[in-house]
């Protein structure tokens, strides 16, 4: 596409009113998917004794996605992951004015929702509120691996089930939601940080 052509996709996008509804579901559908995943994650035992941690947070990112996507998916694409957005703008499925507002709301969604649920614990869970960090024993370099594998997964699946409806790409809830699920039973116990606006607005809370 020409630079002059792009120009004219991006005028058309900030005069649509529909642009400007899709970032505001990006912004309600990342708070929302941060607020209730990360949720899962807080110890309410005071002695941090947790067995079903794992299969909690798992179940609880995996049906947040699903619903998220069944519910905010035909307006903006339901990415509520700046890797994915980055992806489609590398892809070509977005302009770079909608990915940077993307990545915007993103971002301070992610902060918003890391805000309320560290004011809605008590305190001996905030130490390690979801504070992401690689597992006794494991490498950096196998984090690496694992981290890509797990975001490979979600991505590959989004991707997979892109469809064209009334003009627009829309992904199907149910390989979202599954993905994610089998991302974090895969990798939740060695390193977890497949949102990126998580990761970082829960370190910068914490």
């Amino acid at each position: 596409m020409k630079p002059k052509e792009y120009f004219e996709v991006v005028k058309g996008e900030v005069r649509e009113r529909h642009f400007w509804k899709s970032v505001r579901c990006e912004f309600l559908g990342t708070l929302l998917y941060v607020l209730f995943g990360c949720a899962a994650t807080v110890t309410w035992n005071p002695d941090g004794h947790d067995p079903f941690k794992t299969p909690r947070v798992s179940a609880s990112f995996g049906l947040v996605e699903f619903l998220l996507v069944s519910s905010l998916g035909h307006a903006s694409g339901c990415q509520l992951n700046p890797a994915l957005t980055v992806s489609l703008l590398c892809t070509r499925y977005i302009t770079l004015f909608r990915t940077v507002c993307y990545l915007s709301v993103q971002l301070i969604a992610g902060l918003i929702s890391s805000a309320i649920l560290y004011g809605l614990v008590p305190e001996y869970s905030r130490h390690h509120l979801a504070v992401n960090e690689i597992g006794l024993g494991v490498t950096h370099a196998q984090a690496f691996g694992i981290e890509f594998l797990g975001t490979f997964i979600f991505v590959f699946s989004y991707f997979s089930s892109l469809r064209r409806k009334n003009e627009k790409l829309v992904p199907k809830a149910l390989p979202c939601g599954v993905s994610i699920t089998i991302a974090h039973l895969f990798a939740v116990r060695i390193s977890i940080c497949f949102r990126t606006s998580h990761v970082m607005n829960q370190d910068y809370l914490l």
